[in-house]
């Protein structure tokens, strides 16, 4: 049997749900730093908010938001692509 779901949902107003929310906003940021600044200054904005946007779809995925799955692959690419920034970044300022 299928039961319908009901169409009131709460809403989450704490602080960490809307913050949750302005994460992804974090690369917009790294490439206006990018662009206004300087390149390496949004490649540092990215390593740090990389691994921060995965923090929060891990507290998505444990409330059951994101597929089974999914975070698997995410640990895995957030690995690889904080490899990449960080050697970047180690690179040029040697």
């Amino acid at each position: 049997t299928v039961r319908a779901r009901s169409s009131s949902r709460t809403v989450s107003t704490s602080w960490k749900g809307k913050a949750r929310a302005w994460i992804p906003l974090a690369g917009w940021v790294a490439a206006c730093v990018g662009q206004t600044w300087h390149p390496l200054g949004g490649i540092a904005v990215l390593a740090v908010a990389f691994p921060l946007v995965a923090l929060g779809e891990r507290a998505a995925w444990r409330r059951g938001w994101v597929p089974p799955g999914y975070m698997g692959v995410r640990w895995i690419v957030t690995a690889i692509t904080e490899c990449c920034l960080l050697m970047v970044l180690l690179v040029r300022f040697l």
